[in-house]
């Protein structure tokens, strides 16, 4: 017979004897208890002193030992007594709290709202009272009966819409019976995943008990509105919900992950002044009402192929602050059907409109509106490249924009772009980019800003089928070139506005400064353009303004006057 065959014997023997072996180990601790102390308190002759080298006094008595042998026992036993009581007392809650968690779970699945409305406020009881794991418990339950499908069915088993004023169904509208159990599900949640500050003695509201809990929300169907205010919310996945009403997470805390993947958001949806502390999803999502992010905060974050049907508001209103981009923002291929605002309505001394702290993709987007960008402000990279901007007003509102990083705006499509009052401290390229209509770069006279690009600026095939405005005046803003100005091969159906544009002088007679031969006058520039020195940056720009029909030169090497007209040569300026 093997060893494990024999323990496992053992082992089923003990089950079933449990008093008689407490009984066997009590009478063997005993014994052991009263040779320790006998060996402490005996003569201290034999093998007692040789045990403990020492004692604390002598007794005859052996009545004294067992005496304060039964004492240290009764104190042993009272521990285990007490250790017994407090798992016997765990246990008995566990089976309350699991006996009220199903009664709960019965309610919710009753036929009246009535009883299910108990049911929730039931399970809410269960995870205040018995805390621990049962918060995640009653959350799953909670989440998972959104979850379910409670729409009304007709006779075929189809869900039944609200009508339109024409009697035609409204697919975004389903009906639902379920609504007062619904609204209490999101008011419970609510209450739990925030602490006011009444409670926690604080200026603000902290995270409540439900706030670590993970919140399983996908593909539920949401038929009520829904609005969490100062909430602090761990982990979401909504990916693949739908809310068929009004929804709105106002000044609220994600300090997980939070997937909002393939959302549909039938109605408006208000993201105003929110936190999201950790990685963000909104890819495939789809925003049929207005959306408004004015002064969220995003980490990483991605709107790829995103669906904005009404206006997308990630700008600022009045001196409230744009959305803050701490990391990479993801825009790709997303669409804007109306107005798509990440600027600033009054654009002061500090851009007050959105800021991207990090990489900005919107290459592919199609803006079929307004794109506001004053005021916005672009730290690193932003690639806008291939996208279409087809709005019938302004594609493009640049006043006070600021692209610190490259700005790639190549293989775009502009319907009308204005690009007034923008700086470009990085590259900013518009290769291969096509203006429709007029394309706007100099300064705006109302506010008398100049659009300044500080690295190469370059426009090399690209096409202008309207006016092609670069102009400023001597009292407003103007375009200024500092470093590299490439327009090889661009190409203008319309002759050009130069008016007041300034190139750089050190540049002069290089190829870095490529101008179509047809535009370049006596000194190299195009009409109306003029020379500048950028070296001081103290001083007032200095040039020498070149008029058409004007017999003076500047006051520098003018190599260009020279120019061999050869293929190569004519694109120099």
């Amino acid at each position: 017979m093997s060893i494990n065959l024999r323990w496992r014997r053992f082992a089923s023997w003990r089950r079933e004897n449990g008093l008689f072996c407490a009984i066997v180990s009590w009478i063997f601790l005993a014994i052991i208890a009263y040779t320790l102390l006998s060996a402490i308190w005996g003569d201290g002759h034999g093998w007692s002193r040789t045990l403990t080298g020492w004692r604390v006094g002598a007794t005859q008595n052996p009545l004294d030992r067992i005496k304060v042998t039964l004492t240290a026992l009764g104190g042993v036993g009272a521990v285990g007594y007490l250790v017994i009581k407090y798992r016997e007392r765990a246990a008995f809650e566990r089976g309350e709290a699991d006996e009220k968690l199903v009664r709960a779970v019965q309610q919710l699945g009753d036929t009246s709202p009535q009883v299910r409305i108990a049911g929730v406020y039931a399970l809410a009881d269960v995870a205040d009272t018995y805390k621990g794991p049962y918060h995640q418990r009653v959350v799953d339950i909670l989440c998972g009966y959104l979850r379910t499908d409670r729409l009304l069915k007709d006779t075929n088993g189809d869900t039944r819409y609200a009508t339109n004023d024409d009697g035609t169904p409204n697919p975004d509208q389903p009906l639902s019976t379920d609504g007062a159990v619904e609204s209490t599900i999101l008011f419970v949640l609510t209450n739990h995943l925030h602490l006011s500050r009444k409670y926690n003695n604080s200026e603000e509201n902290s995270a409540g008990p439900w706030s670590h809990c993970y919140l399983d929300l996908h593909d539920a169907y949401i038929t009520e509105t829904a609005v969490f205010m100062n909430v602090y919310i761990g982990e979401i996945n909504a990916s693949g919900a739908r809310f068929s009403k009004k929804i709105a997470f106002l000044e609220c805390t994600f300090t997980q992950a939070a997937s909002f993947q393939g959302t549909k958001f039938t109605q408006n949806a208000n993201f105003q002044r929110t936190t999201f502390g950790w990685t963000t999803s909104f890819d495939d999502a789809d925003f049929k009402g207005d959306v408004d992010f004015q002064g969220t905060t995003f980490g990483l974050v991605s709107f790829m192929n995103t669906i904005f049907k009404g206006d997308a508001n990630f700008g600022a209103k009045l001196t409230e602050k744009g959305a803050h981009f701490e990391l990479e923002a993801n825009f790709q291929d997303a669409t804007f059907m109306r107005d798509a605002n990440f600027g600033a309505r009054i654009v002061g001394p500090q851009p007050n409109g959105s800021i991207f702290e990090d990489s900005a993709h919107f290459n592919g987007c199609t803006f079929k509106s307004r794109a506001i960008f004053q005021g916005t402000a672009f730290k690193r990279d932003a690639n806008f490249g291939s996208g279409i901007w087809s709005s019938n007003g302004s594609s493009w509102l640049g006043e006070g924009a600021t692209f610190k990083g490259p700005a790639l705006f190549n293989y775009a499509t502009f319907e009308t772009g204005n690009f007034q009052g923008t700086v470009f401290e990085g590259r900013a390229d518009f290769r291969e980019a096509k203006f429709a209509q007029d394309a706007k770069f100099g300064g705006n006279p109302l506010t008398e800003s100049t659009t300044i690009f500080l690295q190469r600026a370059d426009f090399e095939t690209t096409h202008f089928a309207q006016e092609a405005d670069f102009a400023g005046d001597e009292h407003s803003g103007s375009t200024v070139f500092k470093m590299d100005a490439f327009f090889r091969h661009a190409t203008f159906d319309k002759m050009p506005n130069f008016q007041n544009t300034h190139f750089n002088i050190n540049l002069k007679s290089t190829d870095q400064i490529t101008l179509p031969s047809n535009l370049r006058q006596s000194d190299g520039l195009p009409e109306g353009s003029q020379w500048a020195n950028f070296e001081d940056e103290d001083s007032a720009v200095s040039a020498d303004r070149h008029h058409q029909g004007s017999s003076e030169k500047p006051d520098c090497p003018d190599d260009a006057d020279n120019v061999e007209d050869s293929d190569q040569r004519d694109e120099v300026g």
